[in-house]
């Protein structure tokens, strides 16, 4: 069998996603191109040469990620996150520390109950109806600090009802990667940081999530 000849090219990112080109120059006169579209929420983590088919995100839950998910070691204070699709695992390289900077169901309860008993079962019932973010990493959930408000004891309510309107528990690492990616919508700052600054609106939110539903229709 011959050898095959080709190249990979990768074009511009339009709309958070980057579609990268394989050119395959076995037969001189005809060349063939096959687009493959890298998910937003992985491109800056997916391990070079992994040989697996990408998914884009295009809407929730639409890269089948698996409920679980391995987390190696990235750069320092981070790490890297191995999501089971249906297409093959995808290395994702976290935004935000899984150990530091997320807290366990028990002290998701410890925060949020009105008594300070622990109710784990609190953490997961807000997490299935989307007003928590959980990420699953190996048996148990992970819930990132940015939402809560521990002097009043809550969840951030624009960060709740961000999290309400992506319907985050169906995709949780997209959701993650919309906190952590800048938007041209807010003068090109990530919705996380204007959410522990206090200036991030309700209005805001309402206006870059429909921007992201639009361009994924």
């Amino acid at each position: 069998m011959r050898s095959v000849p080709h190249w990979a090219a990768d074009l511009s990112d339009t709309g958070g996603v980057v579609m990268r080109a394989l050119f395959d120059t076995g037969d001189t006169d005809v060349v063939t191109i096959q687009l493959q579209r890298l998910p937003r929420t992985t491109r800056d983590g997916v391990a070079e040469g992994a040989g697996h088919d990408r998914a884009s995100r295009s809407g929730p839950g639409a890269a089948d990620v698996g409920p679980a998910a391995a987390v190696g070691r990235g750069r320092p204070g981070r790490g890297t996150v191995e999501l089971e699709t249906a297409t093959g695992n995808l290395t994702y390289a976290s935004p935000l520390s899984l150990s530091g900077e997320a807290i366990s169901s028990t002290e998701v309860s410890e925060i949020l109950s009105p008594s300070g008993k622990v109710n784990r079962a609190l953490a997961n019932t807000k997490r299935k109806t989307h007003h928590l973010l959980g990420l699953k990493v190996g048996n148990q959930y992970r819930y990132p600090l940015f939402q809560f408000d521990r002097e009043r004891k809550q969840i951030r309510p624009v960060a709740e009802h961000a999290n309400r309107l992506m319907e985050c528990d169906l995709d949780p690492w997209g959701t993650l990667d919309w906190w952590f990616t800048e938007n041209p919508l807010i003068g090109d700052q990530r919705p996380v940081d204007r959410l522990t600054a206090q200036a991030l609106t309700e209005a805001e939110v309402d206006v870059m999530v429909a921007a992201e539903q639009m361009g994924m229709d």
